[in-house]
């Protein structure tokens, strides 16, 4: 019976590791749907975390540690520098210790962001290339789904407000947080782009294609800037490094002679025509909420470009309020290292402030801020560092997984520069697939297969 077992659990280990990886990254909407929006466990951190970490805590157990792949020791020393310095920060300059910053909570993060790093060593590149893409479409599909349905069914949503599922006790008065579901139709509509190129059946095709969709639908009711800024980017980068024009008239000749275009195309004219009919206000709603809203930046951003008149015909000025605090934050912060400048306070300025001194919600900028000219550079060096990993593999790409990676990556490069916090076991734990997977040495066994030096 054991000899079965253990035959069973060999052949099923890789797929395991790799869902378990899935789930980490991609399960955001699914966990809150059957947290929040079915109750589970509502408003409960600690099922999020169970959910999240729990597939690669349970594979533990099975993990093969007499075979650990060896890391591009660049970036791991990189990363384990910045989380080391994180650390001492943590224990010892935590300025706000007990009201902004929860010691135990700070040091779970980091001690899953090392898991992570050690959990990552253990997975074959060529197990992440069988599994992981396809994993990527399913899981992300399933909670963008389940996130429809929850809109659907919830007589508080109205077009033109940003989706999210409420973390309240109700949906009319919890809030939420859309951009859990934005990042994930993100991740997921990379992973289906580009699985495209991927030869396929029929029936594949088009689930691919309704994945597509369900995405973008998703992000165009989630309002997040930063997401479509970021897939706009990956559009225009993909392009960049995939399309000439010879490419381009061979894949408009493979589109258009596909029935499933013609057949989505059809239904999606006739679809959208009889939605429209029936819901042009709403549709109106979108488009003023996205105007709106641009005007709303570029007056926060812009004053005195951006002037907009109230029913008085007075001049207002008319604020964002999560832009609007990311600029007081940077002047609080510049203001800050001017004073140290000209007091003569070194140390502040090399060492910095302390851990979580300032939530500035602009990680790069909190990385100066709390970590001093010391920390920053570190951090910078190790970023840019996995910027050119990424440039490399867009460039050239080895796997469909590896380049899933480097375009899956864009959305963390941005979110750096636009909300959250330095260390965050998200971002870091994506950071963690670049070091592992973007920087290995790949050498050539056999027709299209790739074998990584261990």
């Amino acid at each position: 019976m054991f000899v079965i077992l253990d035959y069973f659990l060999n052949k099923c280990r890789p797929f395991l590791q790799v869902f378990a990886l899935g789930m980490f990254l991609f399960s955001g909407p699914l966990i809150y749907y059957l947290r929040d929006a079915v109750g589970l466990a509502k408003g409960s951190s600690i099922f999020t975390v169970a959910m999240m970490m729990g597939p690669m805590i349970l594979c533990f157990p099975f993990v093969n540690l007499k075979k650990v792949y060896s890391p591009d020791k660049i970036a791991y020393k990189l990363s384990a520098y910045f989380i080391l310095l994180g650390l001492i920060y943590l224990m010892a300059y935590a300025p706000n210790r007990g009201w902004f910053t929860n010691t135990y909570y700070e040091l779970g993060v980091m001690i899953v962001i090392a898991y992570l790093y050690f959990f990552l060593s253990t997975v074959s590149i060529n197990d992440l290339n069988k599994y992981f893409v396809e994993l990527a479409i399913v899981i992300t599909s399933v909670g963008g789904v389940l996130f429809l349905i929850y809109l659907l069914r919830n007589p508080y949503f109205v077009i033109g407000q940003r989706a999210s599922i409420t973390f309240g006790n109700s949906e009319a008065e919890g809030f939420g947080n859309p951009h859990i579901y934005a990042k994930a139709s993100y991740l997921g509509i990379v992973a289906s782009i580009l699985y495209l190129s991927k030869p396929k059946s029929l029936v594949l095709q088009i689930m691919n294609f309704g994945c597509i969709f369900i995405h973008i639908i998703i992000l165009g009711l989630t309002l997040s800037m930063t997401t479509n800024a970021t897939f706009v980017l990956f559009l225009c980068l993909y392009a960049y490094f995939n399309l000439t024009i010879g490419k381009v008239y061979v894949k408009l000749k493979k589109i258009l002679l596909s029935p499933v275009f013609w057949i989505f195309l059809t239904v999606f004219i006739f679809k959208a025509n009889e939605y429209y009919q029936k819901n042009a206000g709403p549709i109106t709603n979108i488009a003023l909420t996205i105007s709106r809203r641009v005007d709303v930046l570029g007056e926060t951003f812009f004053p005195y470009f951006y002037k907009s008149k109230d029913s008085r015909g007075i001049y207002k000025q008319r604020v964002d309020g999560s832009a609007s605090a990311r600029i007081d934050n940077y002047t609080t912060l510049t203001t800050t290292f001017t004073k140290n400048l000209s007091e003569g306070k070194i140390l502040p300025i090399l060492f910095g402030n302390g851990y979580h001194k300032l939530y500035v919600d602009v990680p790069i900028l909190e990385a100066l801020h709390s970590f001093g000219i010391v920390g920053f550079l570190l951090f910078m060096t190790f970023f840019t560092y996995m910027g050119w990993q990424v440039l490399r593999e867009m460039k050239n790409p080895r796997s469909l997984a590896t380049e899933y990676i480097a375009y899956a990556y864009l959305y963390f490069f941005l979110y750096t520069f636009s909300g959250g916090l330095i260390i965050d076991y998200i971002r870091w734990g994506f950071f963690a697939f670049v070091c592992r997977f973007l920087t290995i040495t790949f050498k050539k066994e056999a027709p299209k297969t790739v074998i990584e030096k261990a």
